[in-house]
């Protein structure tokens, strides 16, 4: 263990956070921590981001067995990467070498702890920064039925409290990453994403940098705002920590994405499930005939472009193409055979205009943290209605038909991740053991725009909306970066 002193040069105050490495810390068992309640679904994004990296397009299903150095795998994954908790990190979490260490100069609320992991991919432009924060599932009503998002009465109490180590991980700790990565790449170095943080914690980050609130970096990022609009700083609590002006002036924000964490739990789709039974093998794997719809992976370059092409944020080419043996393609009255420009009259890099044979109607791939990314109906085949009641039938299906194909294989992969991860025996013998019903370790989760049409469309496919969430955009200043 090391004990970090971390000095507010606004008043000379210390806090002291005891921080853990990756090697003390027990992969299996933080793994099914954050699988369980009170903390899961909440924790859901974290937690697949520390799995994800199993779920390689080359990878077999008959691998999954547990990993023997799970730390040593996700480092090889994520060459020079940032991981480490921090805070009173519990027990049952620590390597057998961390269990024996004197914690006893924590300074955080008792119980309060959390874990930072920060990396480099080369399809982005960006580092990609994500934490998780002990306190986040209180912030909500706990109702493990619904999980829809209600502010919890102990939610300020629950802010005050997690702030200072909050300002530890995304200030002091992610400094240290961007300073280590900077060295190697460039002005990309000082740029990170962070991703799916708590709302909460994105709006005390920009008011300690003098920064507007979440909401109102949002509509200035979409050119909605003026430059003048300083007023909307949002104040930080009395008891928070302060940032001094010189700390503050290093950093910048220059765009945030709030957004509403949408929760669907895979109920097995049985006609799905037949046709993908007998379904053929295709290029992409199998490829399901369902009534009018052929349903298979993302295999073409022009499909690749279609898709990214439409994406409203700019994920790069490479990016979506490292996410093809993830993803769904839904084709209105697809033959058997691939389509091509030549057999259909379709051109497959086109944005459909009308509803015909071979037109692409939707599609749908994972992100990183094995999410929903790019979930999208194409404009012709929106807001149809049809008196069938049979989802093969029904031209209002597909995104139903989408959101059930995805969430099956996504169900599937995160259940791979887990069993590599050494934690789903634990969590399926856990859960036996207290005697609790059917519970989904692998649901299927996304971010969508926090607007009523959004949220409107995941709700008519099931979903609940249980978190709001911020992918953050933050900059180092030249003048705060290393030479």
């Amino acid at each position: 263990m090391i004990s970090s002193v971390v000095r507010d040069e606004s008043n000379g105050s210390s806090a002291v956070f005891p921080i853990f490495q990756a090697s003390q810390l027990n992969y299996a068992s933080l793994i099914t921590h954050l699988s369980s309640p009170p903390h899961f679904p909440i924790s859901h994004a974290f937690r697949n981001q520390l799995v994800a990296h199993y779920e390689t397009a080359d990878r077999h299903e008959q691998d999954a067995v547990a990993d023997a150095d799970p730390w040593q795998t996700l480092l090889d994954s994520f060459p020079r990467c940032t991981i480490c908790a921090a805070g009173d990190v519990p027990p049952e979490v620590r390597s057998d070498r961390a269990k024996e260490e004197d914690h006893s100069n924590a300074s955080s609320a008792p119980g309060v702890w959390g874990i930072i992991f920060t990396y480099f991919r080369p399809t982005f432009q960006s580092l990609s920064t994500h934490i998780w924060i002990s306190t986040e599932a209180a912030l909500y009503e706990a109702n493990h039925e619904t999980f829809e998002a209600r502010p919890s009465a102990m939610r300020p109490q629950l802010v005050r409290d997690s702030a200072p180590l909050v300002k530890f991980l995304l200030l002091d700790l992610q400094r240290e990453a961007v300073e280590k990565l900077q060295v190697l790449r460039g002005d990309q170095g000082r740029r990170v994403t962070l991703g799916a943080v708590e709302q909460e914690w994105a709006n005390l980050l920009c008011s300690w940098l003098g920064q507007v609130d979440v909401e109102t970096l949002a509509l200035r990022a979409a050119n909605k705002t003026q430059d003048d609009d300083a007023e909307a700083i949002r104040s930080v609590s009395e008891t928070a920590p302060k940032i001094s002006s010189t700390f503050a002036s290093r950093w910048n924000i220059p765009w945030a994405n709030p957004c509403a964490s949408v929760y669907l739990s895979v109920e097995p789709d049985a006609e799905l499930l037949a046709a993908g039974q007998g379904a053929k093998e295709g290029e992409g794997g199998k490829v399901i005939q369902r009534g009018r719809w052929s349903v298979r992976s993302l295999i073409s370059d022009k499909e690749t472009k279609l898709v990214q092409k439409s994406n409203k944020l700019p994920f790069s080419l490479d990016y979506v193409e490292s996410r093809k043996h993830l993803s769904i393609i839904i084709r209105d009255a697809l033959e058997a055979t691939n389509a091509s420009d030549d057999s259909t009259g379709v051109n497959l890099e086109s944005y459909p205009t009308d509803r015909r044979k071979g037109n692409a109607a939707g599609w749908v791939y994972a992100h990183d943290q094995l999410s929903l990314g790019s979930l999208h109906v194409a404009s012709p085949y929106r807001r149809l209605r049809s008196t069938s009641a049979s989802l093969a039938n029904s031209e209002s299906s597909v995104g139903r038909l989408l959101v059930h194909a995805m969430g099956l294989k996504l169900h599937r992969a995160i259940m791979h991740a887990l069993a590599r991860s050494g934690a789903l025996q634990r969590l399926e013998e856990a859960h036996v053991k207290n005697g609790k019903g059917a519970y989904d370790f692998a649901p299927t989760v996304g971010d969508t725009e926090l607007t009523a049409g959004a949220i409107g469309f995941f709700e008519r496919c099931g979903f609940k909306h249980f978190r709001n969430a911020v992918w953050l955009g933050l900059e180092m200043t030249p003048e705060g970066a290393p030479p």
